[in-house]
């Protein structure tokens, strides 16, 4: 919505602009010719209103006008809260937002940083459906150090049994081992069969640290050995 000073604006800008009459950019933008050729009178009190309002914004930066204007009324000034409110804006005076706060993660033990081939490789599963509507799961597996897709295999369903397949076949194919495997907390990586399987090779693997995850996964980390 724009307001009558805006418009008492626009309407001398088309004036210059196009050489028009009054009369007529004042009928093109909705504005009454007796609220255009108003004169605003001073008011010398609320020149001295604003210049408290900038002060006790200053001085008060966490105040609103509402605050500021009771404010003003136990210091004995004779105003309304819609004046000040209006002052207030004119001013250009508003309560900066807060900046929230960043929330200390935890860090996780066993998260590191791939540092040469084969350091660390990620899985990870994607999810589509068909034309059909039938769904599709697509095991990714991606070296993280040199963002190679070592594997990725569709099928309508795949179980943890099906994941050790997997990463053994790209073991094969690869010829060696990841020191360290990166996954979530997806049924499917935290199964016993795929847990039991990173401990059988050797690898390291990152289990959520959650209530209910394997008690030999604390003790592993806590003996400070592969898990």
């Amino acid at each position: 919505m724009v307001t009558p000073r805006r418009r008492s604006v626009a309407v001398s800008e088309l004036q210059d602009r196009f050489g028009v009459s009054e009369r007529r950019a004042c009928r093109v933008l909705s504005q009454h010719r007796s609220t255009q050729r108003h004169k605003p009178r001073r008011n010398f009190d609320e020149e001295h209103l604003r210049r408290r309002l900038r002060a006790m914004s200053t001085k008060f930066p966490r105040f609103g006008y509402r605050r500021i204007h009771t404010m003003l009324i136990r210091d004995g000034y004779a105003c309304n809260r819609k004046r000040i409110q209006r002052l207030w804006r004119l001013e250009g005076l508003h309560v900066p937002r807060r900046k929230p706060r960043r929330r200390k993660h935890r860090r996780n033990p066993v998260l590191v940083k791939a540092t040469h081939p084969d350091h660390v490789w990620a899985i990870d599963f994607q999810l589509d459906e068909t034309a059909g509507g039938r769904p599709v799961k697509i095991l990714n597996v991606t070296d993280e150090f040199t963002r190679e897709a070592l594997d990725c295999s569709p099928a309508r369903r795949i179980s943890s049994e099906q994941v050790v397949a997997i990463l053994e076949d790209v073991i094969d194919k690869r010829g060696k081992a990841p020191e360290f495997l990166r996954m979530d907390n997806g049924p499917e990586f935290i199964a016993k069969t795929l847990v039991e399987w990173c401990r059988l090779r050797g690898i390291r693997h990152q289990v959520p640290p959650a209530p209910w995850c394997y008690y030999d996964w604390h003790h592993a980390l806590r003996q400070d050995r592969p898990f």
